[in-house]
């Protein structure tokens, strides 16, 4: 929304758009508030090229306050109509950017097509969505007043996205969300702007800059050391809980973090404790760039925070860096540290388009080191051409957070929930109402109880210095008639066919999974109906829980695994140990409306064991396999696609009863098998880790005939089976994580 560099002062620390109109730019008002001193009047002329210097370098306060002067002299002058109402969008004066691109509009439109685009924009910001779609369904036919086709063009498609996000705003807003927003209060908020809390401990943390009116200093004056020395710096705050829309009054967070020259903000606790991530920014006074960069400090023996270091390996000092949020966790059998950070990089960098949101990450072996490894795009589901910022992950519920200004958003920067880790992420989803409102909602972070949480917003109700969306305050959210679901079972081991017992040592997986409801395996289907569909898979690992080894531990409860669950979501959970086949169960959350857990026990088998495949149907004297074997065969292809059996290589037997020569049901049972493996292959399992091997007759389990010679129909049946063994395993398994598998 705001791409000029002076305004990204601290919108580095905390994304929004009028700290530094509230700062830096307020700064340069020259004589123009505060002290005053007596000076010649200026010509409407001097204020013009003043306001337009102020606006190219986005000193936009001062802008306009001048450009509504040279209009008290000179109403008539059109252009200055348009750069009041540019002026007004960036400072976040919704309002007035309203009037006066109508204006423009309808005295000379044409002269300035963005203003058709710009004015149904602010109608969306404004939350008048009805009177918002009209206008920009309108604006193909005005579009034609651009000179430029292809920036006729990209407004054009950007027009269609914003008609898509008001018919989303206006059917969340008829079906709100059970949440309520509720404003903190002046003990945490101030006149200016607030951002970027996190608690921890029943302490708030979070982010200000604590001056409560305008500073003025001369032009000249507005180098970080000048500003330092004025006061006008941000720094971080804690306040402890009363409850949970209620704090103490804030003080300042250790000075040991907080600089007397640098802006301080977006801190946050590692998901351990042991650690605290902060951002500094800091103006080149020279070239005016902006440059901020994360840093991490950690407890001594005395439990004061240590002297920070910046972290590294992330390209700091080259790009500006922010919003850091740590989170340890297991990936691929490996225990790593993750930080997930928002970065202004270009598309040759590795960007998006604006800021995206990336990660990093370090092993947790030894002693804390603060280098990462060097850092990648977190892909195409989360960021997309616009700005994506302010990540949260929530440890709990396995769910991260982050806002976009996307325009099919309601209006502003939107919060988003999806599940995954590091590329590899479910489709994002808006928040809705009253999470989000027309303006900007960000930092979206929740308690420790998941019963609610705190976001930032400049919605109405914040504390406004000059208009009611010009400064970003801390809200709180709870959830009502909210629904705890979660998901519980034990893991047994396959003893014999009426023998199973609880395995200890044991992985349980959770993932997100893609599976529609006519294809979650219905348990309770009648016998040979199939309820599962070929799935190529978009499983999302999203959490994991270790049971403990302990066969002496008689008490069920303590080798029960457990996750909580969101609603309406598809879950697969995931059972593996060495030396055994990983086994699975889909588990599906839609359509509750009171809290339940569900149940999933899973099962696994020793590596060396044969497999029946049950159900596995040919048509009579052939290869060909019967529909009601799919049902089996589906749920064999998620067993084998499952990354804890990746590496598995198995062998598909058929075999036959006795009748019939050798030769022939040789031939059959070997032509059987080829079809399942086929039939596998072509639902995506790779073709090098399946063999196919006839049996024929050779491997009875079970009589063909009854002692009296008379034909044992139940033998048979038995001994016509298809099994699956494994061989062996492939020596590794190719991972590809530079392929962005969200495009």
């Amino acid at each position: 929304m705001i791409k000029s560099i002076v305004v990204v002062l601290l919108a580095v620390l905390s994304c929004s758009t009028d700290i530094i109109a509230n700062t830096t730019s307020a700064a340069a008002f020259s004589q123009a508030e505060g002290k005053k001193k007596k000076k010649k009047k200026l010509s409407w002329k001097k204020k013009l090229k003043s306001a337009d210097y102020a606006f190219q370098t986005a000193n936009y306060y001062v802008a306009a306050k001048y450009y509504k002067e040279v209009l008290e002299e000179k109403p008539d002058l059109v252009e200055v109509k348009f750069k009041l109402a540019e002026t007004s969008f960036e400072i976040r004066d919704f309002q007035l950017a309203e009037e006066k691109y109508k204006e423009v509009m309808d005295i000379a439109g044409d002269d300035f097509p963005k203003a058709y685009f710009m004015y149904p924009l602010m109608l969306k910001y404004n939350g008048k969505y009805e009177d918002a779609k009209k206008e920009f369904k309108s604006f193909s036919r005005r579009a034609k007043a651009f000179r430029d086709s292809q920036e006729a063009s990209n407004y054009k498609k950007q027009a269609r996205e914003e008609i898509k996000g008001i018919e989303f705003g206006e059917e969340a807003m008829e079906n709100p969300k059970p949440v309520r927003v509720h404003h903190l209060g002046t003990t945490v908020n101030a006149a200016n702007s607030e951002f970027s809390p996190y608690i921890r401990d029943n302490e708030l943390v979070f982010s200000s800059l604590r001056a409560d009116s305008f500073i003025s200093v001369s032009a000249d004056s507005q180098s970080q050391a000048n500003l330092a020395q004025l006061g006008y710096i941000a720094k971080i705050y804690k306040a402890e809980r009363i409850n949970d829309s209620i704090f103490a009054q804030a003080e300042p967070f250790s000075d040991k973090i907080n600089s007397s020259t640098d802006h301080t903000g977006s801190g946050s606790y590692s998901s351990d404790g042991k650690r605290f991530f902060f951002v500094r920014a800091v103006k080149q006074d020279e070239s005016n760039v902006i440059i901020s960069t994360i840093y991490v400090t950690e407890k001594d023996g005395s439990g004061n925070w240590k002297e920070p270091v910046m972290v590294t390996g992330i390209g700091e000092g080259t790009f500006s860096n922010r919003h850091p949020i740590s989170v340890n966790t297991t990936y691929r059998r490996k225990k790593i540290e993750v930080i997930y950070f928002s970065s202004l990089r270009s598309e040759n960098d590795g960007g998006e388009g604006g800021w995206d949101i990336w990660y990093a990450t370090r092993p947790l072996e030894g002693e804390y080191d603060a280098k990462f490894d060097e850092p990648k795009n977190v892909g195409r589901r989360i960021n997309t051409l616009r700005d994506e910022i302010s990540p949260f992950f929530d440890l709990k519920t396995n769910s991260f957070y982050y806002s976009s200004n996307s325009p099919e958003g309601l209006g502003g920067y939107d919060v988003y929930e999806t599940h995954g880790q590091l590329k590899k992420w479910a489709k994002a989803q808006n928040m809705g109402y009253p999470i989000n409102s027309s303006v900007d909602d960000m930092f979206f972070t929740m308690n420790d109880r998941t019963t609610g949480g705190y976001l930032v917003s400049n919605r109405k109700g914040s504390i406004a210095l000059k208009h009611p969306h010009c400064c970003d305050d801390i809200f709180s959210f709870k959830y009502y008639n909210r629904l705890d679901i979660g998901l519980e079972g034990l893991v047994y081991e396959n003893i014999n066919d009426s023998t199973k017992a609880v395995v200890d040592s044991v992985k349980v997986a959770l993932y997100i999974t893609n599976v529609d409801p006519e294809y979650v395996v219905d348990e309770n289907a009648k016998k040979g109906e199939s309820s599962v569909e070929i799935i190529k898979g978009d499983d999302v690992l999203i959490g994991e829980f270790i049971i403990a080894g302990d066969p002496s531990d008689q008490d069920l409860n303590n080798k029960m695994y457990f996750f909580d669950l969101n609603k309406d979501k598809y879950y697969k959970v995931v059972a593996s140990k060495e030396g055994y086949i990983a086994d699975f169960k889909f588990a599906s959350t839609q359509g509750f409306t009171k809290s339940d857990t569900i149940r999933r026990d899973l099962l696994l088998r020793k590596k060396t064991d044969k497999i029946v495949l049950k159900n596995i149907l040919y048509d009579f004297d052939k290869a060909t396999l019967k529909p009601a074997s799919k049902l089996t065969l589906d749920t064999l292809v998620q067993l084998l696609q499952a990354d804890e059996n990746a590496k598995l290589i198995v062998e598909i037997g058929a075999h036959t009863d006795s009748k019939g020569d050798d030769d022939y049901n040789m031939t059959l049972s070997q032509r059987r098998a080829e079809s399942v493996v086929k039939y596998l292959v072509a639902a995506g399992v790779a073709e090098q880790r399946l063999r196919a091997k006839g049996y024929g007759e050779t491997q009875h389990i079970a009589p063909n005939e009854n002692p009296d010679g008379t034909d044992n129909e139940e033998g048979r049946a038995l001994n016509r089976r298809t099994e699956f063994k494994v061989l062996g395993e492939l020596e590794e398994v190719i991972y590809d994580t530079e392929d962005d598998s969200n495009n």
